[in-house]
């Protein structure tokens, strides 16, 4: 009926009248599936470990009746739901302010760090990957100051690192071919290999 439910649980299979507030004990010592409870016409089926269990649900309240007789029945108090719905938003809510101070303390750690990171200009990224040309990367700025992507990119702004490192290379190119260097030389400095260096010559090595 509507005002009577059956519950399984680890340590048996209940049935439960909200009309009468009252919770019956139909197989006791029983670990049931939570899930494996199916109403097949007049007959409630419930999966245990122990196999399967068929009732007849028309009859649950004879059942229910006859345990009472032998077990006595369990009476819920008015205040356990209430009680057990406040304990549930109560963890929620501590759940959700657990979850925030979690982030604000990451942020604060972050603030941190940047604080105590010197100062990095873009001057000193460029004096960096002309000392490192043939290296330079992305990844090798960040791990060199300490820092992540998004602000080296807003340091090199508007050119992005790889253009910006292309364009020190080939400065570089060029400097280095006007002072006669060999395109194996160029290579060995800039990180390009000697076909590009002659490629950008657009004439044979000199």
């Amino acid at each position: 009926s509507a005002t009577e439910y059956v519950i399984a649980t680890d340590i048996g299979l209940f049935s439960y009248n909200t009309a009468s507030n009252q919770l019956f004990e139909l197989i006791r010592g029983v670990e049931f599936n939570r899930r494996g409870l199916s109403l097949e016409g007049d007959s409630l089926k419930a999966g245990s470990i122990n196999g399967m269990y068929v009732l007849d649900a028309r009859h649950l309240e004879s059942l229910a009746a006859k345990k009472e007789n032998a077990t006595g029945t369990a009476t819920l108090p008015a205040f356990v739901l209430p009680l057990l719905i406040g304990v549930f938003i109560i963890a929620i809510i501590l759940a959700v302010l657990l979850f925030r101070s979690r982030k604000r303390l990451e942020q604060v750690i972050e603030e941190t760090r940047i604080a105590a990171t010197p100062s990095i200009s873009r001057l000193d990224i460029e004096a960096y990957i002309r000392e490192n040309l043939a290296d330079a990367s992305l990844k090798s700025i960040t791990d060199k100051f300490d820092m992540k992507n998004g602000n080296v990119y807003a340091l090199l702004a508007p050119e992005k690192p790889g253009a910006f490192i292309n364009r020190l290379r080939m400065d570089e190119v060029m400097r280095m071919r006007k002072e006669k260097k060999s395109a194996r030389e160029i290579s060995a400095l800039t990180g390009f290999s000697e076909s590009y260096v002659r490629k950008v010559w657009n004439q044979p090595e000199g």
